[in-house]
């Protein structure tokens, strides 16, 4: 029974790695149909792997990481359908939108966009786009039917999803919610993915080479952030960071890809310019780490009960979320710590438990002296419930105990794992030219 609980445990993060590494495969490849050259296309690919929230995703068995890897290859289709229309481009566009919608139906509002992207693309020919768009409509209407399905079998009618989100949940202003996805202290989406700043370097370049992509950035993006903004629970809590942004790193970065591909075409790469890069880099691969050193439940239940023992527990008698015995989903009494203290910040309190428990885990009563929140409070704040249960979250150190032989043999397997693919991509990078088509 041991060995079956878990390897339940293992197995279930096979899903999650493998739509992780699928998004990065899209996003190189989306890197290579704009013309940047492979080593340029393969660094960011990395830094989009392991520098973004991406890889903290692709390590739970949660489902932004799979709408990650569909909307990449939802952009990534419309690129090449931009880049040379035919029909295979115009069903990988209608497959793509098919699975993103079956990820999650919010990206219906991101299809409109990309049908006025190809529209626009073929605006001197309305004939062929209509017989290019029957070569979308297929797997979109078989995806749509996949959707109705779905929705019949969990909840008895084919058109109701079974959120059972009223518009009132809508009614946040909109600056508040796009402040607190951009800006909060807690979950700005630059905190937990520090390289999408250079994204903003990036967005005169982008327009003056690859506009198209500018394009879907707005025209498929912002009616999803739309949305998110207007939602009462726009930081999409309990997760680490901006859980309902995450699926949107990788399209994000593409105008950062760009602007240095451009550089480095121009030989104007300066050692500024690397150094920003580099800095930007290292800080997101630092707080993917941090993400990744504990699942982020260990200190969200570390910072309630603190937050219970020192500000107090809230009234949540009038909460319009769903209330629970000690919380409230999705509401603002439970959720403002996170969001908008700085005491509560999940990248300063995944540090502050790594520091606590490398090499031994050190007392809750210890730990607490040295707290985020001990600057701001003298007070012994009482966290011994919830701190003790945190522990590094490496599967090594749950199997070598028990499992020994399993675990010698999971690492060789991913050893040889990581090294095939490393030498495939490294022979891929040492090809002196791309094919012309990636060129033009």
């Amino acid at each position: 029974m041991p060995a079956w609980s878990m390897a339940k445990v293992m197995t279930s993060h096979l899903a999650p790695a493998f739509c992780g590494a699928l998004t990065c495969v899209l996003f190189l490849n989306a890197a290579l149909v704009l013309g940047v050259r492979r080593r340029i296309a393969s660094a960011f690919t990395l830094i989009l792997g392991f520098s973004t929230a991406i890889w903290v995703y692709a390590r739970s068995p949660y489902s932004e990481i799979v709408q990650a890897a569909a909307l990449m290859g939802y952009v990534g289709a419309l690129l090449s359908f931009w880049r040379a229309p035919r029909k295979s481009a115009a069903f990988r566009v209608g497959l793509w939108a098919a699975l993103l919608v079956n990820s999650k139906v919010v990206f219906v509002l991101a299809l409109p966009g990309g049908l006025l992207l190809c529209l626009f693309r073929l605006r001197h020919s309305l004939r062929r786009f209509l017989g290019l768009a029957l070569w979308a409509v297929v797997p979109l209407i078989a995806g749509g039917v996949v959707v109705l399905a779905h929705n019949r079998a969990r909840t008895g009618t084919a058109t109701s999803t079974g959120y059972g989100v009223a518009a009132e949940f809508f009614s946040q202003p909109l600056w508040e919610g796009v402040w607190g996805l951009l800006a909060s202290p807690g979950k700005s989406i630059f905190l937990f993915a520090p390289p999408l700043l250079l994204a903003l370097w990036g967005l005169r370049s982008t327009s003056k080479r690859n506009p198209e992509v500018l394009w879907i950035l707005a025209l498929c993006l912002l009616p999803v952030f739309y949305v998110y903004a207007k939602f009462e629970a726009w930081s999409g809590d309990w997760a680490w960071g901006p859980r309902y942004l995450i699926p949107m790193l990788p399209p994000l970065l593409l105008p950062a890809l760009v602007w240095f591909s451009m550089l480095r075409s121009s030989r104007r790469v300066s050692a500024v310019t690397i150094s920003l890069v580099a800095s930007l880099s290292f800080s997101g691969l630092f707080v993917q780490v941090l993400g990744n050193a504990f699942y982020w439940d260990h200190f969200i239940r570390i910072s309630q009960d603190a937050r219970n023992n020192w500000l107090g527990n809230p009234n949540r008698s009038a909460s319009k979320g769903m209330k629970r015995p000690n919380s409230c989903d999705p509401c603002f009494e439970d959720f403002y710590p996170l969001q908008w203290l700085p005491p509560f910040s999940q990248i300063h309190g995944h540090w502050w438990l790594l520091k606590n428990n490398i090499p031994s885990q050190k007392p809750w009563y210890e730990a607490t002296m040295n707290a985020p929140w001990s600057r701001y409070t003298t007070a012994m704040v009482p966290i011994e419930r919830s701190y003790i249960q945190s522990r590094i979250d490496w599967w090594v150190l749950q199997f070598s105990g028990r499992f020994k032989t399993a675990t010698v043999f999971l690492i060789v397997i991913n050893s040889l794992g990581i090294l095939g693919c490393g030498t495939i991509w490294w022979l891929s990078c040492r090809r002196r030219a791309l094919p012309q088509a990636a060129r033009t």
